[in-house]
C-alpha cells in the first residue's frame, strides 16, 4: 500500500468515525486535527512527486547534452554534479565536512571508551603505592583528557554545522 493509499484510508476512516454521539470513542476535534495533518502529508507527497519528476528532466537533458561536448566536459559536468564545482580539489561541501566530522566524533568516543575500560582496568591492577604506578596512573588521567577534549572539539563542530 502506498502512503497516498494510506492517507486516502485514513481520511476515510476520519470521516466515518465523525459525530457517532456518545459512544463515540475519538473526539471530533481530534479527527479534525488528524485529518488536516493527513492533507498537508498529501500535499507534501504531491510536491515532492512534482520535485523529482521536475529535477529529473531537467538533469536528463543537461546530462545528453553533456555527453555531446566531449569527454572533457563530460568530466567536469560529473564533478559539478558531484561535487558542485568542475575543479577537482575544491573545498568539500557541508555535508561531506558534516559526515567527516561525524566519523571522527564517532571514533574519538570509540577511543575514549576504550582507553576509559583500559585505565579503569589499570586502575584496579595498581595498588597507587609505587612512584611507577603513581606515574602510570598519571599518563592515563592525561590521555583520556586529551581524548576527551578532542571529543569534545568534534562534537562542538557537528553543531555548527547542524546549524547551518
Amino acid at each position: 500500500m502506498t502512503d497516498k493509499e494510506r492517507i486516502a484510508e485514513a481520511l476515510a476512516f476520519c470521516d466515518m468515525a465523525k459525530g457517532k454521539g456518545e459512544n463515540q470513542t475519538v473526539p471530533n476535534e481530534l479527527l479534525q486535527i488528524l485529518a488536516s495533518a493527513l492533507r498537508a502529508k498529501e500535499e507534501e507527497l504531491e510536491s515532492a512527486k512534482h520535485s523529482h519528476y521536475w529535477y529529473g528532466t531537467r538533469f536528463a537533458t543537461l546530462r545528453e547534452w553533456a555527453r555531446g561536448l566531449g569527454e572533457e566536459s563530460w568530466h567536469e559536468f560529473n564533478c559539478i554534479v558531484a561535487n558542485g564545482s568542475k575543479d577537482v580539489g575544491i573545498a568539500d561541501i557541508h555535508a561531506q565536512n558534516y559526515n567527516r566530522l561525524e566519523h571522527r566524533a564517532e571514533s574519538a568516543e570509540k577511543a575514549l571508551a576504550e582507553k576509559s575500560k583500559e585505565y579503569d582496568r589499570l586502575r584496579g591492577a595498581i595498588n597507587g603505592s609505587g612512584p611507577r604506578d603513581l606515574e602510570l596512573i598519571m599518563a592515563y588521567e592525561k590521555s583520556t583528557a586529551v581524548l576527551e577534549k578532542a571529543l569534545a572539539a568534534a562534537q562542538e563542530r557537528i553543531k555548527t554545522l547542524e546549524g547551518r
